[in-house]
C-alpha cells in the first residue's frame, strides 16, 4: 500500500526556467529518479518526456503560460517512483511533492541557452570514397571551440538509384522479444540477394522490456508499431520518395509509407533550426548521435557523431548536430537513437560491410560494442 513521503532535504536539486516566448519550459531537477506531474491551481500538466525511450528521470519538463506562471508564482510537483523499491520510494503507489516557486528574474532568455548548447565545430579535414553512382560517404574531422575533437561520419545518397528500407532482426515484422545488431540485420538482407551499401542504428526502442521501437515503424508497406505514434519519423514513401514528418493531423499518411524509423526532436524545417531540446540535458549534453535530413537537391544524408571518448570524439549537443545537417544543405532533419546505439557501417572497397565507427558504450568506453537494437536504416543499391 502507498503512503505519502516527506521529499528529503536536497532532493529537487534546482529549477531551471526557459523562455520560449508566451511559454515557460520549467527544468526540475531530482536527486533520484522518478516520474512527476506538476499542478497549478487545480489544472495538472504531465511530463513532456519520459513516457518512452530517451528516458531521463532525474530532470523533469513542464510547459506553463508564462502569463499564468507569472500570475500564480509558484506550482506543486508530485514524484512517484520510476520503479518500485528505488530510493525513498518502497512501493509503486508511494508519492511526494514539492511546491516550487517561480521568480521572473530567473528566467533563461533562449538565445542565452541556445548559445550555450553550441559548441562551435570547426572543420578541419576529411575523407572521402563514392561507393556506387549516387551515393558516398565521408570521414569528417571537426574541433569544438575549446579544442576538442570530433568525428563525423556522413553518409549522402540519391534516392532514385538507392533505397532505404526497414531493417529488422533476421527480417522480422515483430518486435516482440527481438533483437540483433545493425550489422546482423544488414548481413540478414545480404543473404536475401539485396546489395547493402549502408547500414544505420534508426528508432529508440525499450531496452529493458520487449524491445518495442518508440514510435512509427514500417517495413516493406507492413506497419509493424505504433500506427498512432505523434514522433517524427523518416522513411520513404511507396513512390519512393524521402520523407520526415509527423502522423499527427494527418489521416491516411500512415498508408503511404513504404518504409520509417522514428525518432525524436525535429532538427531542421525548411532549413531552420527546430528543436534542439533547449533546456534539456538530452538536448544539451554532448552525446553521440545518429540523424537524417533530407537535402534542398533532394538528395538524403545519414549522419553519426561519435562520442563519449574524449581523445577520439566527444560526441553533439542537437543544436551541434542541427548545424552541421545545415552546413551540408539539408533542410529537413531528424534526430534519432545515439548513445551506444549510434552505428555507422559501409559497404567497403572489397564489397564487403565494414564498421567505420565507434560505438560508444557507457560501460564499456574503450571498446567498440555494436549493440543489439530493434531496427536499422538499410540502404540498398536498386
Amino acid at each position: 500500500m502507498g503512503k505519502y513521503i516527506n521529499a528529503p532535504e536536497g532532493f529537487v536539486e534546482k529549477v531551471r526556467y526557459i523562455d520560449l516566448g508566451d511559454t515557460v519550459k520549467a527544468a526540475v531537477y531530482t536527486s533520484e529518479r522518478c516520474r512527476a506531474f506538476a499542478d497549478m491551481r487545480g489544472v495538472r500538466y504531465g511530463e513532456m518526456f519520459n513516457d518512452k525511450e530517451p528516458f531521463d528521470f532525474k530532470t523533469h519538463h513542464f510547459t506553463f503560460d508564462k502569463d499564468e506562471l507569472r500570475k500564480n508564482a509558484s506550482f506543486d510537483v508530485s514524484f512517484t517512483p520510476w520503479r518500485a523499491g528505488r530510493g525513498i520510494f518502497a512501493d509503486a503507489n508511494d508519492i511526494t511533492s514539492v511546491t516550487v516557486r517561480y521568480e521572473e528574474a530567473d528566467l533563461i532568455p533562449y538565445t542565452e541557452e541556445a548559445e550555450r548548447m553550441d559548441r562551435g565545430l570547426c572543420f578541419k579535414h576529411s575523407e572521402e570514397r563514392e561507393i556506387c553512382e549516387g551515393a558516398k560517404y565521408a570521414i569528417e574531422h571537426y574541433e569544438t571551440k575549446d579544442g576538442a575533437p570530433v568525428v563525423v561520419y556522413t553518409f549522402r545518397y540519391d534516392p532514385t538509384v538507392v533505397e532505404m528500407c526497414t531493417g529488422t532482426p533476421d527480417g522480422t515484422y515483430d518486435y516482440k522479444d527481438q533483437k540483433q545488431t545493425v550489422m546482423g540485420e544488414a548481413e540478414y538482407a545480404l543473404s536475401q540477394g539485396k546489395r547493402v551499401i549502408g547500414a544505420f542504428n534508426a528508432d529508440f526502442f525499450d531496452m529493458f522490456g520487449d524491445c518495442a521501437p518508440s514510435g512509427l515503424c514500417v517495413k516493406d508497406g507492413v506497419i509493424i508499431a505504433n500506427a498512432d505514434s505523434k514522433r517524427y519519423f523518416f522513411g520513404t514513401k511507396k513512390n519512393g520518395d524521402p520523407i520526415i514528418d509527423s502522423l499527427v493531423g494527418k489521416t491516411g499518411l500512415v498508408n503511404e509509407i513504404e518504409n520509417a524509423v522514428c525518432g525524436i526532436n525535429l532538427l531542421l524545417d525548411n532549413g531552420n533550426i527546430v528543436d534542439v531540446g533547449i533546456g534539456e540535458p538530452f538536448g544539451y549534453i554532448a552525446h553521440p548521435r545518429t540523424v537524417a535530413g533530407i537535402c534542398s537537391d533532394g538528395s538524403v544524408i545519414v549522419m553519426v557523431i561519435d562520442g563519449r571518448r574524449p581523445w577520439h570524439s566527444n560526441g553533439a549537443t542537437l543544436i551541434d548536430a542541427a548545424k552541421l545537417l545545415l552546413s551540408h544543405g539539408a533542410v529537413r532533419g531528424l534526430n534519432l537513437d545515439g548513445g551506444g546505439s549510434s552505428t555507422f557501417i559501409v559497404e567497403n572497397a572489397d564489397g564487403k560491410l565494414e564498421m567505420l565507427n565507434h560505438p560508444a558504450d557507457l560501460h564499456r568506453p574503450t571498446e567498440d560494442l555494436i549493440r543489439d537494437v530493434f531496427n536499422s536504416i538499410l540502404l540498398i543499391k536498386k
